[in-house]
């Protein structure tokens, strides 16, 4: 396939429970992938706007499932699609913007709650009640507000480039502070987490690694010059690290 050919891929998502798969170029509209026809690859279309820089997918069933978008432009953007098996086609059949404080680069979700990240206006929080979204509260942080990880539906990591980053615990009843800073001497650009494990994207300074500690502190645990370092992912007891130089894939020994 050419797909991607000479293209910036920004995003890779795989909705397993559908076979389908979604992928964002650089300034361009995100595309939708059809896998489940077995060797077969078929674009099935694409969706949102050329603005889109960030995406969450979400399905219920087989045959339907929704995508919010964060849009640079507009808000948050959600699309629902439903497969139709007379044609054979996925089609769009709701969809709505949703408009935020500014002009959002990032997003996650756990259960109902839904969070962007604002760049320089920090985040902001919304709430999916059955289908209507409402912003719920708005947090101005240090730096430039790039991604977010969401532990639960109340805690979360913000990665905040020249700020470090945020373990964020806004109203929860959890033992940890509400807001904690680390990381401030970095250029954060995302934050991986695998329960107490922190891996943080640094871009040329590489990969930081962090631990929150059970006395509710979180400390750094050493700093790999591994290159420059977009992405990483844990999984299966690895962590997969998306670099400049390539796909590397690292164990992590405690």
């Amino acid at each position: 396939s050419e797909l991607g050919v000479n293209k910036e891929i920004m995003q890779v998502e795989y909705e397993a429970s559908i076979e389908q798969l979604f992928a964002l170029e650089n300034n361009e509209r995100p595309i939708h992938i059809d896998l489940s026809l077995g060797d077969s690859v078929i674009v099935a279309g694409q969706f949102s706007s050329e603005q889109t820089k960030e995406f969450r997918v979400r399905s219920e069933d087989a045959t339907s499932f929704t995508l919010f978008a964060a849009d640079n432009d507009d808000g948050l953007k959600w699309s629902e699609f439903e497969y139709d098996p007379g044609f054979g086609l996925w089609f769009n059949t709701a969809g709505d913007e949703v408009s935020s404080i500014g002009k959002p680069n990032g997003i996650d979700m756990f259960g109902s709650e839904i969070v962007l990240t604002i760049d320089q206006l920090g985040i902001e929080v919304l709430h999916n009640e059955n289908g209507t979204i409402a912003s719920s509260y708005h947090m101005d942080l240090e730096g430039n507000s790039r991604s977010v990880t969401m532990i639960n539906g109340e805690e979360f990591y913000v990665a905040c480039e020249e700020g470090g980053a945020y373990r964020l615990d806004p109203g929860s009843s959890s033992e940890w502070d509400p807001d904690i800073q680390f990381a401030e001497d970095l250029y954060v650009t995302h934050v991986a987490e695998n329960g107490h494990q922190l891996a943080l994207s640094c871009a040329a300074n590489g990969l930081a690694l962090y631990e929150a500690g059970a006395d509710l502190r979180i400390r750094e645990r050493g700093i790999h010059d591994i290159g420059y370092v977009y992405h990483t992912e844990f999984s299966n007891g690895y962590l997969f690290a998306a670099t400049r130089e390539g796909l590397q894939i690292l164990e992590i020994i405690e």
